[in-house]
């Protein structure tokens, strides 16, 4: 087990634990992530999902939506963490989700749903749209493209958290036509402090400071396909 799970309950850590048990369980008969063992799992994804916990607002009631979250990283184990706090797993991949939905089952979890459908279709729903306070996507496509996914989820004052490899400079600096058009505004980018467990992490971190444009996001692929501001 990762000795970056520090500050951990017993039982959270149990739950963890299992969560990663499961993931290595689904991922002999269905590719859920190219990691294939339990430190691999414990540091790269589980412990890296971890250290946004310190960006979680500690408000009770708190809605949260993970985009693209594949086997429901950095979601479900930040959720364990915080069961006063209420958070959406979007995946487009039915078989990920059906992995979601049971994994919440047997963890016992009260505090999380997962959703099948594309980010692009979803953040039109009026139900969803502008609807949560924080929103989180790892590894899930350029920044320009996740600022018009991301930012029409959230209301005004809430924020994206967007873990990124360690130097988006360029990238963020094409997303910033994006940023601006969807509503937000970079508040930093900043590398998270290295530890042992993971890799180099550049957090990037949007404001929501107005509302989101009633056509965006675009149809699904275009986003990714044809950003905003090229």
């Amino acid at each position: 087990m990762s000795d970056c799970w520090h500050d951990v309950t017993p039982e959270q850590t149990d739950q963890l634990a299992a969560y990663r048990d499961l993931i290595l369980e689904w991922n002999r008969k269905f590719n859920l992530t190219a990691l294939r063992d339990r430190d691999s799992i414990d540091g790269r994804l589980i412990a890296e999902s971890l250290r946004l916990r310190g960006f979680v607002p500690k408000r009770s009631g708190l809605r949260v939506i993970d985009i693209g979250t594949g086997a429901g990283i950095p979601g479900l184990p930040l959720a364990i963490l915080r069961p006063d706090t209420y958070f959406t797993l979007v995946d487009a991949t039915g078989k990920k989700v059906r992995f979601l939905e049971m994994a919440i089952g047997e963890l016992g979890l009260s505090n999380v749903s997962a959703i099948h459908d594309r980010s692009e279709l979803l953040a039109h729903d009026p139900d969803r749209r502008e609807q949560y306070d924080l929103g989180m996507a790892r590894a899930v496509t350029q920044l320009a493209a996740l600022a018009e996914l991301m930012l029409p989820f959230l209301r005004i004052g809430g924020q994206a958290l967007l873990p990124k490899g360690a130097g988006p400079s360029e990238e963020l600096a094409r997303a910033q036509t994006a940023i601006e058009i969807l509503g937000g505004s970079l508040k930093s980018a900043d590398l998270l402090a290295q530890v042992s467990c993971c890799g180099v992490t550049r957090l990037v971190i949007l404001d929501k400071i107005g509302s989101s444009l009633v056509q965006y996001p675009r149809r699904p692929g275009i986003p990714e396909h044809e950003p905003l501001g090229g």
